[in-house]
C-alpha cells in the first residue's frame, strides 16, 4: 500500500479519536472540572474571547470552581456568559471572583450522561470505519502504471483492518474509563 495513504488514514483516525476525547471532557462527571467551562466565550471590549483567556480558573474542592478575572470590570460579563451558557450552573459573584457550585449528579442524570458517552463512541466508530472504507477504495483503485495484485490488495486490506481494530479498541477503552468516572459516586 502506498505509505502516504497509510499515514493519511492513520492521521484521520487519530483526529477522530482526539475529537471524541475532547467531547468527553465536556461531559460532567459529578465533580468540578475546568473543562466544564472551556467552551464558554465572553464578549469583552468588543471581542469574543474564551473564558480561560480572561481569568484564572481554580478548583479548590471537588464541588466548586472559582473564576478570578484579571480585569475586575469583566466580572459581570463573565457571570452573564456563564448564566447564558448551557452548563446548568449558576454563578455567584463573590467580591472579585465568581464561584460555581457543582451539585452531585442524580442517578438518572448519570445514566443519561452514560448514554451520551455511548452515543459519541458509536459516532467515533462510524467515523473510523468511514476512513477505513475510503482507504480501501484507494487500495482497490487501479493505477494503469502500477497494477495492483490480489495478494497486495489482501495484505493492504488486512493492514487497514488491524489499524481499524486498534482504533476501535482505543475508543472502547476511553469510553469505558469515561463511563466509570460518570457512574462513580
Amino acid at each position: 500500500m502506498n505509505a502516504e495513504v497509510l499515514a493519511s488514514t492513520e492521521q484521520k483516525m487519530k483526529r477522530t479519536l482526539d475529537a471524541m476525547e475532547r467531547d468527553f471532557q465536556r461531559v460532567r462527571t459529578g465533580g468540578a472540572s475546568a473543562s466544564l467551562i472551556d467552551a464558554i466565550h465572553v464578549d469583552h471590549q468588543g471581542q469574543r474571547a474564551r473564558l480561560a483567556e480572561l481569568a484564572t480558573i481554580m478548583i479548590p474542592d471537588p464541588r466548586q470552581i472559582v473564576i478570578r478575572p484579571w480585569d475586575p470590570k469583566s466580572l459581570r460579563l463573565i457571570g452573564t456568559a456563564i448564566s447564558q451558557s448551557r452548563i446548568g450552573l449558576t454563578p455567584t459573584i463573590d467580591g472579585s471572583a465568581i464561584r460555581l457550585y457543582v451539585p452531585a449528579l442524580s442517578e438518572e442524570r448519570r445514566r443519561e450522561l452514560v448514554g451520551l458517552v455511548r452515543k459519541r463512541m458509536d459516532q467515533a466508530r462510524v467515523e473510523i470505519r468511514a476512513v477505513r472504507h475510503e482507504a480501501l477504495a484507494a487500495v482497490r483503485a487501479r493505477d494503469p502504471k502500477r497494477p495492483v495484485g490480489s495478494d497486495d490488495v489482501h495484505r493492504d486490506t488486512d493492514l487497514l483492518q488491524r489499524m481499524t481494530d486498534r482504533f476501535i479498541a482505543e475508543i472502547d477503552r476511553l469510553g469505558q474509563v469515561k463511563e466509570e468516572s460518570v457512574l462513580r459516586l
